[in-house]
């Protein structure tokens, strides 16, 4: 874990010297609009899977450095999926799941350009996973079923569209851990938006003031 952090702050030291670089920090929401999970083998013969679809929540922090055409980035959010459950043998509902990534930014993704622009990026870094995560019913204490937290190692890639105020992203993540085989397997959506640039939606500005409301009707 520590080598990982090594690693990643390195390059993001080497662009910040080149003069031109650009640092910043933001939050992280979004979603997942699907997600399974394979839990590391138990012993008790009980199906190790949980899935969920569209209901989930995410939230963390990002901080990234570089120029509008290349940056490096270090974010870290946890993500819940609110009914996430085994479709074959039930046993409780809820996931969790804590991403902790270093990625090479591109164009639009880079997070710091002037003007919306399309981008792409790829990453990895270390996650930590767990299944039932509001409980365990009776029938899986009944059988020995625990679900403590598991940890995958995962690599992401992206496509982006953003400017240096906020970033969407539609990502595909997958992490596995050969030495107890497990997995976990993301396709999402996330939006980072940055502290310093990032703007409160004005609602209370009149008609032709150039608000939100202009925005939404057109004005």
């Amino acid at each position: 874990m520590k080598d990982w952090r090594i690693i990643a702050i390195i390059p993001m030291l080497m662009i910040a010297f080149q003069g031109q670089a650009q640092f910043n920090i933001g939050l992280v929401s979004g979603y997942d609009l699907y997600q399974r999970y394979v839990n590391p083998d138990d012993g008790t013969g009980a199906d190790r899977s949980s899935g969920n679809a569209l209901i989930s929540s995410a939230f963390g922090l990002k901080t990234w450095v570089g120029t509008q055409k290349v940056s490096l980035s270090l974010e870290a959010y946890a993500n819940l999926g609110v009914f996430a459950f085994n479709v074959e043998e039930y046993y409780g509902l809820g996931a969790l799941s804590i991403p902790m990534l270093a990625k090479i930014n591109f164009n639009g993704a880079t997070g710091l350009n002037e003007l919306e622009k399309f981008g792409y990026y790829f990453g990895g870094g270390y996650q930590i996973n767990r299944t039932e995560f509001y409980g365990i019913n009776e029938k899986g204490r009944e059988r020995g079923i625990e679900r403590p937290y598991y940890p995958t190692y995962v690599a992401e890639l992206g496509f982006a569209v953003g400017n240096k105020s906020k970033v969407v992203e539609v990502f595909v993540r997958y992490g596995l851990n050969p030495l107890n085989p497990s997995t976990a397997l993301h396709f999402g959506v996330n939006t980072t938006y940055s502290l310093p640039y990032w703007k409160m939606p004005d609602f209370n500005a009149k008609p032709g003031e150039g608000g939100e409301l202009d925005k939404i009707f057109k004005l």
